[in-house]
């Protein structure tokens, strides 16, 4: 993962001065986060909810992307940050920081597609998903896709494949069920927030992508559920683990998560086990420092996370994202001790 803390990190302390310098002397704490743009609009909310009841806090959140995140906390530059990558051992240990790493919501990445004269809700495999995305897969009517999808018609129509830029966290989930679904893809592209995509085309940002594939004769892509729901491009049912063809939601997400969590909760929930699992399943993430904060700071920062956890838990549902279960909550809290 590149690393690009200097410019990132400028902006980061000039905001948090912006805000000091905008606050009356006795509203003196601003928080700051960023990394991916996914929960962006969602802690926006909860950063105005929070500050309307304690006013001597404010929270800003910048959407800079999940690997700038990972950048960001790392070098020490922000208060918490938000990834669908969870953060390496090594990068842990090249940091030197104490860095918690606890899930804030479930993902859910499901295949988008416009396949023109097909009304039928098409159904992949992550063979299928990972023989695409490699470039071995040409056309529509390919046998394995038809095989999958008996009548629906499918014409003979090029394939065009929609990846998206580096470092994104919706990549990283759908290469890590792409390489498991496929010792092929695995060996060649591998699981990675920013893969060297031997063809297809690249689109800035998810809803982009959504854009490009909705507008596009024969486009796939992938996206965050919440994000491919804005589009009109159509919702592919993926086959799990069991080889059940299931659909992205909430019940579905939620049974991917590990029945007695406890401890490291950097699990992958990809392929998860499960006749009712979605199988592109994974922990949106939120990174809290433990470094170099003031006492008042840190009481700022865990009030904050107080809130996130019990009351803001309220506000996930009304802006598409998929809740954790409430074992999961628990879990969180004690490790984080609120």
């Amino acid at each position: 993962m590149t690393k690009r803390p200097l410019k990132s990190s400028m902006l980061v302390w000039l905001l948090v001065l912006s805000l000091t310098l905008a606050l009356p002397a006795q509203q003196s704490i601003s928080l700051v986060g960023c990394g991916s743009v996914i929960p962006a609009p969602l802690y926006d909310a909860w950063g105005e909810a929070y500050t309307s009841h304690n006013p001597g806090v404010q929270v800003k959140y910048l959407p800079l992307g999940s690997g700038e995140g990972i950048n960001q906390i790392t070098a020490g530059s922000a208060d918490f940050a938000a990834s669908e990558i969870p953060i390496s051992e090594q990068e842990l240990k090249e940091s030197g920081k104490t860095i918690h790493q606890v899930p804030l919501f479930l993902t859910a990445v499901v295949p988008i597609y416009n396949v023109p004269g097909v009304s039928k809700r098409l159904r992949f495999s992550g063979k299928i998903l990972a023989d695409i995305f490699a470039g071995e897969m040409k056309y529509w009517d390919h046998p394995d896709l038809v095989k999958l999808n008996p009548g629906a018609q499918l014409p003979h129509l090029a394939i065009t494949a929609v990846h998206r830029e580096p470092a994104k966290g919706t990549t990283y989930l759908f290469t890590d069920f792409l390489s498991k679904s496929s010792p092929a893809f695995r060996a060649k592209i591998g699981t990675d927030a920013s893969p060297n995509w031997h063809s297809g085309v690249e689109a800035q940002g998810g809803s982009n992508l959504v854009k490009i594939v909705s507008n596009t004769a024969g486009a796939i892509g992938y996206a965050e559920l919440n994000t491919a729901k804005k589009g009109t491009a159509g919702i592919g049912l993926v086959q799990n683990a069991s080889g059940m063809f299931v659909e992205a939601s909430p019940e579905s997400a939620a049974a991917a998560c590990p029945k007695n969590p406890k401890g490291d909760l950097r699990a992958s929930l990809t392929n998860m086990p499960g006749e009712n699992v979605y199988p592109i399943t994974g922990f949106s993430w939120m990174f809290v420092s433990g470094e170099a904060m003031t006492s008042s700071r840190a009481q700022a920062l865990r009030g904050f996370l107080k809130f996130v956890f019990t009351d803001g838990q309220s506000m996930l549902a009304d802006r598409g994202h998929l809740p954790l279960p409430p074992r999961i909550i628990t879990s969180v809290q004690s490790t984080l001790k609120l």
